[in-house]
């Protein structure tokens, strides 16, 4: 048996990509990352507000405990977050 740096020096990038029990990817592509996060269009979609409503009080969310993920100048929501968020303001009427 090899050292740790001999071992994963034989196996190919694709190799260490896939597990070997199941042949499913240990993490996800950029492109599944991204697809968990929200841009503006699809939280105002999500929380059943215009786009604009939502563009001008992303940041007072954001003070008030939803958590804005930035990525470059854009905001970014994860839909976990948000569920945890509106669900902290939501007001019971009775």
């Amino acid at each position: 048996m090899g050292t740790v740096k001999e071992k994963y020096q034989s196996e190919t990038a694709s190799d260490i990509f896939l597990s070997k029990e199941c042949n499913e990817p240990l993490q996800k592509t950029p492109e599944e990352q991204m697809d968990k996060y929200m841009n503006i269009e699809d939280l105002s979609e999500y929380l059943n507000y215009s786009p604009s409503y939502v563009y001008a009080n992303w940041r007072k969310w954001a003070v008030s405990g939803l958590r804005v993920i930035l990525i470059g100048p854009t905001p970014r929501f994860r839909k976990e977050d948000v569920e945890r968020w509106s669900k902290k303001r939501a007001i019971v009427t009775v």
